[in-house]
């Protein structure tokens, strides 16, 4: 595990090292690996959470350490949890930390720290438990022969079955070795999904039902599909092709996190909504019918929750993806690559325009965007990464192109982790076809 410019290892043999990772060595430099050899034990698994190091021990039980905060790259040992039989898997979550272990089942320790000296309890379940994820009030256990299992752990002194694995046929999930519990967005109703590494069928995903705790009057509301969110201030506008456009009121929680306050629907939407970008003002939507895609506009300056539509832009592409910087609107625009629209007043239209080809002419096309510092960076299908130089947004030109291996559908560009690469950016492209269905 990272944790800050060092990496904690869990080793089998000698316990417990640190490796100190930030800087990065440079070439032809020796790393410094430390061994904190007072482990006393190997070590097989390791989770942290601010100076506090938790591990499972080859030795059956749970070995905490504390990070030295002037020599990170020392770590003490403080107390020894007494397990007693085999631990397959833990995770942290908020206050508690849970773990599965042969014949204990699911076991909590609420506020692991140095001075803890024992398990807060547990509960009983039968069968081998290879793995554990643990998401908002549920764990989720992947058990030999009987499947996923799901838990209400809100009450992990009361923890309640909520589904047994019951409906996993034989040709489905049935010796999980691990799994991770996704959720793309929560509102009311979520379409949520596990993923899960089998260790006869190999990796699967299986699509679960999942409500998300709210007041009676979110119960309910389905969004469908979701085609894409952009969030601004309290305000997250949620763009579903089944549903329209959702706007989702929230407010600061307690523990730091966002709570949702209220659902507002838009209505008379002028297609099916695809992309949506915001401002302090506005609120652009990719909006597509049969007949084609345009980009629509609406005054959100009056209201967050009932913008007003002022204009329509066409495309010449078919449109797929947008984002909005000062007076221009970006556009992944299909076969028609980049297009750029300008807004302002009554004039709105685009004004320039960049396709994307590989010479032998097969035309790029456009998926996704991504906008830093004056680049385009362009999820281009077939053609991959294209990226553009748009310091002028009237005369965007093609900085280079870069082959991915798969179709291109959407790209995130960050700063290099590494204060050795601070010159560099990583882009991150997901993709896939008819031809690599599970994306790459």
């Amino acid at each position: 595990v990272v944790k800050g410019d060092y990496a904690y290892i869990a080793d089998g043999k000698s316990g417990l090292y640190s490796l100190r990772v930030n800087p990065f060595p440079a070439e032809g430099e020796t790393p410094q690996l430390r061994n904190n050899a007072d482990a006393g034990v190997g070590l097989s698994r390791i989770l942290v959470r601010g100076n506090q190091i938790y591990t499972i021990g080859l030795d059956n039980n749970l070995h905490f350490f504390k990070i030295d905060g002037n020599q990170p790259a020392v770590a003490a040992k403080t107390p020894t949890i007494p397990i007693g039989t085999p631990i397959r898997d833990f995770k942290l979550w908020e206050s508690h930390l849970f773990l599965v272990a042969d014949g204990l089942g699911l076991a909590w320790i609420k506020n692991p720290s140095e001075a803890t000296t024992e398990i807060g309890g547990n509960y009983a379940i039968t069968g081998v438990i290879n793995t554990l994820d643990v998401y908002g009030d549920f764990a989720f256990l992947g058990v030999s022969g009987s499947g996923i299992k799901a838990y209400d752990i809100s009450n992990p002194e009361h923890i309640q079955l909520v589904s047994d694995g019951g409906d996993v046929e034989d040709d489905d999930v049935k010796q999980p070795t691990s799994l991770i519990f996704d959720v793309s967005y929560i509102a009311g109703e979520s379409k949520s999904y596990i993923y899960v590494g089998d260790g006869r069928k190999g990796f699967k995903s299986l699509s679960v039902d999942y409500k998300a705790k709210g007041s009676d009057d979110d119960q309910g509301k389905v969004l469908g599909s979701v085609e894409d969110i952009a969030v601004f201030g309290d305000y997250l506008y949620v763009a579903s092709c089944e549903q329209g456009i959702w706007v989702i009121e929230t407010e600061d929680a307690e523990d730091g996190t966002k709570k949702k306050v209220a659902f507002y629907e838009i209505k008379e939407l002028r297609g099916c909504p695809k992309a949506v970008d915001v401002d302090e003002d506005h609120l652009y939507l990719i909006n597509v019918t049969e007949s084609g895609s345009s980009i629509s506009i609406y005054n959100r300056s009056v209201s967050n929750v009932t913008p007003e539509f002022l204009s329509d832009i066409g495309t010449p592409g078919t449109a797929n993806d947008l984002v909005v910087s000062g007076d221009y609107i970006f556009v992944a625009d299909g076969k028609q690559g980049l297009q750029i629209a300008q807004r302002g007043g009554i004039f709105n239209a685009v004004i320039a325009g960049l396709q994307f080809d590989d010479g032998d002419s097969r035309v790029a096309d456009a998926q996704g965007i991504f906008l830093q510092d004056n680049v385009a960076y362009v999820a281009a299908g077939n053609e991959g990464l294209q990226i553009v130089n748009v310091a002028d947004p009237t005369i965007p030109t093609l900085y280079s192109s870069h082959e991915v291996g798969f179709f291109a559908r959407a790209v995130y560009v960050q700063e290099h982790p590494f204060d050795n690469y601070r010159d560099r950016k990583l882009a991150y492209i997901v993709g896939g076809d008819d031809n690599t269905p599970n994306g790459q």
